[in-house]
């Protein structure tokens, strides 16, 4: 897979922790190539199909529905910790729709109203969460044993 189909996801997630005004753009994308996560998620290569037509220069808007899994791979590299690969799914509760383009990426839960994917506050204002917060504890229970755990909530 290219480097550029295995980033198309992390631009589209992976920058949600930039702030900025509340934007929110008005698109149409009945003209627009939509496409649904579960045919990525049911063959991965097609993702390479997908990123090439983007590198053209072309738009696709990606459709993850609601009740969708999808793996997570989660990344954490710090100077005292290092999380080992395990397998997750995030679980989507309501429809998500990525525009991806060779320039630009934004999140709608309508497909007609867009944020841009960096802007966290307009993000917050399409879907309707507000503040959040992280939380980082240690516990330890007879049937789990030791475990850390984080929990990243909104508002």
């Amino acid at each position: 897979m290219s480097n550029f189909a295995k980033s198309v996801f992390p631009i589209g997630l992976g920058i949600l922790f930039f702030v900025g005004c509340a934007t929110i753009h008005r698109m149409d994308i009945a003209k627009l190539n939509v496409i649904s996560v579960s045919e990525i998620v049911a063959d991965p290569a097609k993702m390479l199909d997908y990123a090439k037509i983007i590198q053209e220069g072309k738009d696709i808007v990606f459709k993850i529905p609601e009740g969708q899994a999808i793996p997570l791979k989660l990344n954490l590299d710090l100077p005292v910790a290092k999380l080992e690969p395990g397998k997750n799914q995030v679980v989507f509760s309501r429809d998500v729709y990525l525009w991806i383009s060779k320039s630009r990426a934004r999140v709608s839960p309508d497909g007609q109203r867009w944020a841009d994917i960096g802007n966290l506050k307009s993000i917050g204002k399409l879907f309707g969460f507000g503040k959040g917060q992280v939380s980082l504890g240690f516990f330890a229970t007879k049937e789990e044993g030791a475990a850390v755990s984080v929990d990243i909530k909104t508002d």
